[in-house]
């Protein structure tokens, strides 16, 4: 299976340039649980646990506001990837990295 490059999130930590594979167990594995993917625009997706947006039990990791889409708070770990016009995951670039960072900030007691 081969592996894509993605921007990852972990509680408590820098955000970083990772790997996985393109797979949904793998992917599922470094979430902790069933996937959800939020369309960030028409070529970046964010990955979370399905009820990363709502495990109390999780740490809290970012605040994302996706334009159009609102604010949201995430739990636990999740990752930034693109994606195909055919729907298939797929590798963000160094140009993604940025809008990114800018569009994330940690969480501080909300």
């Amino acid at each position: 299976m081969s592996s894509i490059v993605i921007q990852i999130y972990e509680p408590g930590k820098e955000p970083h340039v990772s790997f996985v594979n393109n797979d949904l167990p793998a992917m599922q594995k470094l979430v902790v649980g069933y996937i959800e993917s939020l369309t960030i625009d028409e070529r970046l997706v964010l990955i979370c646990n399905e009820e990363g947006r709502f495990m109390e039990t999780c740490p809290k990791n970012r605040i994302i506001r996706i334009p159009k889409r609102g604010t949201h708070q995430i739990h636990g770990t999740f990752f930034i990837c693109a994606y195909t016009s055919d729907g298939e995951f797929s590798s963000i670039t160094d140009d993604d990295l940025e809008p990114c960072r800018l569009m994330t900030e940690p969480c501080r007691g909300w």
